[in-house]
């Protein structure tokens, strides 16, 4: 069962309970009590047979009668259906919003893959960015520095976005 499908299940079994708790439908554990006979014939009920009784029965006394009113069983049970819809919405908005914060957290990874990758690529100097020096050699420019070090900012703008997706998606729980 998924997580959410539990969630909603436990939600609409605790609300089921406490409604039952309401209306005063409470699950009853019938409890045996014991008619004895005393030699002198009096009759004695108790929990236990009583000692030296001449004749002991186990009595199992009924459930008690509850009075439902048709009216108030309805409005109850409109009532449980309206919370039972605003709890489905809660979780529909909840189930939203994970998956959004899911949403971004992947692209925020396809964005640090990316800029990672493309930072890689980018150490072998592109046309250009090489100076001559005097003695017949060549140095790199700035232009090479600055590049390399604005896709270095991109990567770790990028790994602070997904840091960023993680922690709002972790507040969530």
């Amino acid at each position: 069962m998924r997580p959410f499908a539990r969630t909603r299940t436990r939600s609409v079994l605790c609300i089921l309970a406490a409604v039952a708790a309401t209306i005063g439908i409470t699950p009853s554990v019938a409890q045996s009590i014991y008619k004895s006979t005393l030699p002198d014939g009096r009759i004695v009920y108790g929990g236990k047979p009583e000692k030296g009784a001449t004749k002991v029965e186990k009595v199992t006394p009924a459930a008690p009668i509850v009075e439902v009113d048709p009216k108030e069983a309805e409005a109850q049970r409109q009532r449980e259906r309206a919370q039972v819809e605003q709890i489905d919405k809660r979780l529909a908005a909840r189930k939203a919003t994970r998956e959004k914060a899911d949403a971004e957290i992947l692209a925020a990874k396809d964005t640090v893959s990316a800029a990672e990758q493309a930072l890689a690529a980018s150490k072998e100097p592109l046309p250009g960015e090489r100076i001559a020096t005097v003695d017949g050699g060549s140095r790199l420019s700035e232009a090479y520095f600055e590049r390399l070090k604005s896709l270095a900012d991109e990567a770790r703008s990028a790994k602070e976005r997904l840091d960023k997706a993680f922690r709002d998606r972790n507040a969530l729980d």
